[in-house]
């Protein structure tokens, strides 16, 4: 029996049995649409932190040294660093250089005072995009390039705790190099709006400026950030970048967590040693976060799985009860067995797409409904988010998965029945035999 006439048949018993299909359609494509919400919204959670972490540190690998007994972070070898970045062949589509002041800034307007968690000296030209791409709540991006100025862009935080708005004048007090303390007036730019715990208290400076304000030469920094295109093989750049400049720099050992980064950090040694890490390092405590939750969502993805197989089994074995007398007449027509079966499968997959279609319409609306509520209020959830935003990612291979997962819950619940009532004797399927 030729293809096309098995597809129009089984097309045909879909169309005239669809009433009975409904509770079946509903089942498939509700549970189709949860487990792609839920997918969907862990990919999307997972985006947004790297992305805001993306920013924070300004890279996806890092080189940074730090100076004994300073504790500063100081690169004083650009120049050999840039040259193993280029012999190492891992080719960066970006570098980065920042001077990074983690030690207790201090923000002043008229006598009230805002500690800062991070203090950012950054090349404005160089961030420019990504400074374009942040949300602000007053001001924007720099318009002109604020290199060699006083611009500053604090967070909404520290803006509402100061009560300043932007053109105010801000002087920023720190600890040189030496240990003495140094301030520096600085006009705010912009406020951004960034309540994540990469966000809440930081701000952006010229890194000239932060460097002098700190006692160090204007051509040092603290770390340099490496961008790539493509991130899925950035630990064995890491590794390749790490083998070439082990031999040329004082270099710490290989770390692979925020844990093992702390202990090589508090380590006594004199002079500068350096490391290099990927971004992964940086967001392992929160990548620990993801993963109880990619658990616990693979937990009820599995539990949706159960029972979306038990009710098409049960379901379509009823459905094919009903029907047990209209396949004996299949048979009785001259359509072997096998065709019978071929043809109840179809039946059964064209419903299956049927329901694969309308599960992830539902599942667009579902997140579009989520996407208008706020979750801010939830302490520390906007790490989570984008621009204050819950939002999903779909990803073909994501899709694929979620389809092959539901197909292979429904084919042994579709085939077995099917199975079972083709292999009933003529006579007893036409009498309405059970199955």
């Amino acid at each position: 029996m030729h293809f096309l006439y098995k597809l129009n048949l089984a097309f045909k018993y879909l169309t005239g049995h669809f009433r009975r299909y409904i509770f079946l359609l509903i089942a498939l494509s509700f549970g189709f649409a949860v487990i792609t919400v839920m997918s969907s919204l862990k990919e999307g959670m997972t985006q947004s932190v790297f992305r805001s972490s993306e920013n924070h540190y300004a890279g996806h690998i890092f080189v940074f040294g730090m100076e004994k007994p300073s504790g500063f972070l100081l690169v004083n070898d650009d120049e050999k660093i840039i040259r193993a970045v280029e012999e190492s062949g891992i080719s960066p589509v970006r570098v980065v250089r920042r001077t990074s002041y983690f030690r207790e800034g201090l923000l002043y307007f008229n006598g009230k005072a805002v500690r800062q968690k991070n203090v950012f000296g950054v090349d404005w030209e160089v961030e420019k995009e990504d400074f374009l791409n942040l949300q602000y709540v007053e001001g924007s991006a720099p318009e002109n390039d604020l290199t060699g100025t006083n611009g500053i862009l604090i967070s909404e935080l520290t803006a509402g705790e100061l009560k300043v708005l932007k053109g105010d004048q801000l002087t920023l007090q720190v600890n040189t190099r030496t240990g003495q303390k140094n301030t520096g007036t600085f006009i705010v730019q912009g406020i951004i709006k960034d309540n994540s715990i990469f966000g809440s208290y930081k701000s952006f400076v010229d890194r000239r400026y932060l460097n002098q304000l700190l006692g160090m030469e204007v051509e040092q920094y603290s770390s340099l950030g490496l961008y790539f295109q493509d991130l899925r093989d950035i630990q064995e750049k890491t590794d390749r970048l790490y083998a070439v400049l082990k031999s040329r720099l004082a270099f710490s050992p290989p770390v692979h967590n925020k844990k093992e980064l702390t202990f090589q950090m508090d380590r006594q040694w004199e002079g500068v040693r350096y490391f290099t890490i990927p971004l992964q390092v940086y967001v392992s405590q929160v990548a620990d976060l993801l993963t109880a939750m990619e658990l616990i969502s693979y937990f009820l993805y599995v539990i949706m799985v159960l029972i979306v197989m038990l009710s098409i089994s049960v379901t379509y074995s009823l459905i094919l009860h009903e029907r047990t007398v209209e396949i004996g007449t299949m048979q009785a027509i001259g359509l072997s067995i096998r065709n019978v079966r071929i043809i109840l499968v179809m039946e059964a997959s064209l419903l299956f797409l049927l329901a694969i279609a309308a599960g992830f319409l539902t599942a667009l609306g579902v997140l579009r409904l989520i996407s208008l509520f706020s979750f801010s209020w939830i302490p520390g959830f906007e790490i989570f988010m984008d621009k204050g935003k819950l939002t999903a990612s779909f990803t073909v291979i994501t899709i694929l998965r979620n389809i092959l997962v539901l197909m292979l819950a429904a084919l042994p619940a579709v085939f077995i029945p099917s199975m079972l009532i083709s292999k009933l004797n003529l006579s007893d399927s036409l009498s309405g035999g059970k199955v």
